[in-house]
């Protein structure tokens, strides 16, 4: 919910229940009511009437099960599939929020595995470390 400023070309992830998502790039900006085409548009969602009306026309080039599952692959695709989404399935992709996210899941998967290392000796175990 907010405010996202769409740009034709700009890189997004698209996602929808009766469409096929994933990666792609904006190829055209129209108002749903008057067919005014925007080569950038300011979009708010979340604000119900308040909402923008577009339609966002995107060209999807890569599939991925989740944006933000480091663990889920990027497939390209052999050919772009063009589709029209509510601007509610179309998130910008920053790669500012990305190197971001992956610093964070790394920091954190570091954590875990530095607990389970600290942890996961049993008590024979650290009987056999102190005496050799």
């Amino acid at each position: 919910m907010g405010k996202s400023i769409y740009k034709v070309g700009q890189l997004v992830h698209c996602s929808g229940s009766f469409s096929r998502g994933g990666f792609g790039n904006i190829v055209s900006i129209t108002d749903s009511k008057s067919g005014e085409l925007y080569s950038e548009k300011e979009v708010i969602t979340g604000y119900g009437d308040k909402n923008t009306r577009v339609d966002i026309e995107v060209d999807i080039i890569a599939t991925t099960k989740d944006l933000w599952d480091i663990t889920s692959d990027v497939v390209l695709l052999d050919e772009k599939i063009r589709t029209v989404y509510d601007p509610h399935n179309v998130i910008p992709v920053k790669l500012s929020d990305f190197e971001m996210f992956y610093k964070i899941a790394l920091d954190r998967m570091n954590n875990k595995l530095d607990f389970i290392r600290k942890h996961s000796v049993t008590r024979d175990e650290k009987i056999d470390i102190i005496l050799s």
